[in-house]
């Protein structure tokens, strides 16, 4: 749920809003909530570059991420996706080295930097590719999928092959190596 005391038309135009429930409270109402896991500054690609910097360094508090082109995130301090799979690895007694994470934009970076297997989307921005040790197919070719299929059953891949597909290989080129 997004709770919001108004939404402008334009940001409704956004690709991001698909499926996500609006509550529309008043300011007054939104001020009396007692906690938010997020708060989500929306507006254009341009006005989210253009004033990125300022937000970060106003609320240094905080923890600020890009998740998409068109949304900042602002968090507790020290919430990061990285800290959560820390924890989760902790709880089940994971390794780094037994850890594969794909991500494909800002927000995934601190999670990707804890995993040993660091995957960025083949459309994933360019500062998560920085840190990728593999580049996936995109979101829209189901690159997770392949990659999960690919790396984590490495064992299995000759089993699941592409209809007609001699050899692991086939499998093998949907992930590349990241330079």
């Amino acid at each position: 749920n997004i709770y919001t005391e108004k939404l402008e038309e334009k940001i409704k135009e956004l690709p991001v809003y698909e499926g996500i429930n609006f509550i529309f409270k008043s300011n007054d109402e939104l001020k009396q909530l007692s906690y938010a896991h997020k708060i989500i500054v929306a507006s254009s690609a341009d006005n989210i570059t253009k004033h990125k910097n300022y937000i970060v360094d106003k609320l240094n508090d905080y923890t600020v991420v890009q998740s998409t082109p068109n949304f900042l995130e602002v968090l507790p301090n020290n919430t990061t996706k990285g800290i959560g799979l820390q924890e989760i690895a902790n709880i089940f007694n994971y390794s780094k080295d037994e850890i594969m994470a794909i991500g494909d934009a800002e927000n995934d970076i601190s999670m990707l930097e804890f995993a040993k297997y660091k995957v960025a989307m083949k459309n994933a921005n360019d500062s998560v590719k920085k840190i990728a040790n593999f580049i996936t197919k995109s979101c829209e070719e189901d690159g997770a999928w392949v990659c999960v299929l690919c790396l984590a059953l490495q064992k299995s891949c000759k089993a699941v092959r592409p209809e007609g597909g001699a050899k692991n290989e086939k499998i093998r080129s949907y992930v590349y190596h990241s330079p």
